[in-house]
Order: structure tokens, then C-alpha cells, then sequence
């Protein structure tokens, strides 16, 4: 995944380093690189409009960061059959 991520909407995120997490419930609080984060809208508390997602661009960023997981799961689940280095075997 590059460092910017441009959303169906047009909106465009530049997390710092590419990474972008997720804290522990109950809030789900949408992190990005080391220090920032982006908010989904709530119209009684706006910070800074140009790191508020909607709730669809939310989801989007869900979907987008469930696919890589799944991906690098992939990864090492095929680097684990072919490597005789596995730790766990």
C-alpha cells in the first residue's frame, strides 16, 4: 500500500509511514502513523474537517485495512509451507 490512499469519495489520506491502526474498543479511534488519527464525523464535535471521515469513507478504510491483513496473512501462511525455517514446526 503506497502512502496515500485516495477514497471513492476523492478524499485522499497520507498517513504517516502508510500505516494506519485501530485502538482497542469501546471507541474504535481510527490512528495514523505514529501521533495523528482521523475522526468519523459527529456533528456536534468538529476538530479539523480535513481528517474527518464520514462514515462511508470509515468503512471504506475498514475494508481497505481488512484486505491487507488478509494479504499479509496469506503471505505468511505460504512463506510457513515452503520455509524449512518455520518456527513452529
Amino acid at each position: 500500500m503506497s502512502a496515500k490512499i485516495t477514497l471513492r469519495s476523492g478524499k485522499v489520506l497520507e498517513p504517516n509511514g502508510g500505516v494506519i491502526g485501530l485502538n482497542d474498543g469501546p471507541d474504535f479511534q481510527i490512528h495514523e502513523g505514529w501521533d495523528g488519527g482521523y475522526e468519523v464525523f459527529d456533528p456536534d464535535d468538529i476538530y479539523n474537517p480535513a481528517d474527518i471521515l464520514t462514515i462511508v469513507e470509515a468503512i471504506e478504510v475498514c475494508d481497505l485495512m481488512i484486505a491487507r491483513w488478509q494479504e499479509y496473512k496469506r503471505s505468511l501462511i505460504e512463506s510457513a509451507q515452503t520455509s524449512p525455517h518455520t518456527a513452529d514446526k
